[in-house]
């Protein structure tokens, strides 16, 4: 976990911050352990994106600064600021003097330019009238029906391969419950640094306290404050029930593995065979052309998919 660690910091302050960051990767895949669905999870979307996640067996999960509402990290981001700012002011000098630190940075939003974070979004509502209209063409496209089973944790350790290092996180939604889980990570940060602030006053000097600060600060937001602002949303989008399938990182891990469509930067990860199957049932929207089924019937066919597959036209026409 030392990747963000600088090499020239003494071993006690290079320790912190792997500490902080097992600390996180353990946060991480609690959250997703409680996220894990028992239903089956949906994705609205188009023709031409359902041909090529049945043809490919690829999810693409694009860049959440080109989504379509630009103020969700915002809105996040707000409320983790205001905590830093309450938590550094009741803070010992040296938690003061961090989070103040990490404030500042944060200030000048760094996070689109030194982190990437992609995602692909799923529903728990199956066969939902705003859904529809918003993410399925006005109900001219179609849902994928995706098993629990696709979203079962496998794995403790990370993939070799970044665009394979997939999250999965339940959105959870308004500022108090934004807010309690931003001060667990923001205290736990300001309580390592105290401590060995305190075990090594003689190291914490100069060079090797901007440095550390640095890491320190690099590993939460990287990790723990990205995490956290893609799976918040103010409380007027909890009728979405949305769950999110995330990758993230420092950018230039991705710079092996993106791509773009009309303008858009995507990651392509793959999606995994399963005994039990990936694919529940395909929704046929409600304003779907006639044909509709047999064309994903057939797509499916083609492309080596069970035969017991439900192709379901939806029944109430969508304005």
């Amino acid at each position: 976990m030392g990747e963000f660690a600088d090499p020239s910091l003494p071993r006690p302050l290079a320790s912190a911050v792997d500490e902080f960051c097992a600390w996180t990767q353990g946060e991480l895949l609690a959250d997703q352990a409680r996220s894990t669905p028992r239903d089956p999870l949906y994705h609205y979307t188009g023709e031409a994106s359902l041909r090529g996640i049945l043809e490919h067996r690829k999810l693409w999960c694009f860049s959440h600064s080109q989504q379509s509402d630009d103020t969700e990290v915002s809105y996040s981001l707000d409320i983790a600021r205001r905590v830093i700012r309450e938590e550094a002011w009741g803070g010992k000098p040296s938690a003061e003097s961090l989070l103040l630190g990490l404030d500042g940075i944060l200030g000048s939003n760094p996070m689109g330019g030194t982190f990437d974070f992609y995602f692909f979004s799923l529903s728990g509502h199956r066969d939902h009238a705003s859904q529809w209209s918003e993410y399925g063409g006005k109900g001219t496209g179609f849902a994928i029906g995706f098993s629990p089973v696709l979203f079962q944790p496998d794995r403790t350790d990370l993939a070799p391969l970044p665009n394979e290092n997939v999250f999965v996180g339940k959105v959870i939604y308004g500022k108090d419950a934004t807010r309690t889980r931003h001060r667990k990570g923001i205290r736990k940060l300001a309580k390592i640094v105290t401590r060995v602030f305190e075990q090594n006053r003689s190291l914490v000097q100069g060079r090797n306290q901007q440095v550390w600060f640095d890491d320190m600060n690099k590993s939460f937001i990287a990790m723990l404050l990205i995490w956290n602002c893609l799976t918040a949303k103010a409380d007027r989008f909890r009728s979405e029930r949305e769950t999110r399938y995330i990758i993230m990182g420092v950018r230039a891990i991705f710079d092996c593995c993106r791509k773009q469509h009309a303008g858009r930067d995507y990651i392509e990860t793959p999606l995994p065979l399963r005994e039990q199957g990936n694919i529940t049932e395909i929704l046929v929207g409600p304003n779907a052309p006639h044909g509709a089924e047999a064309m994903v019937m057939s797509h499916l066919r083609n492309h080596g998919y069970p035969n017991d597959i439900p192709v379901i036209r939806c029944g109430h026409p969508v304005s």
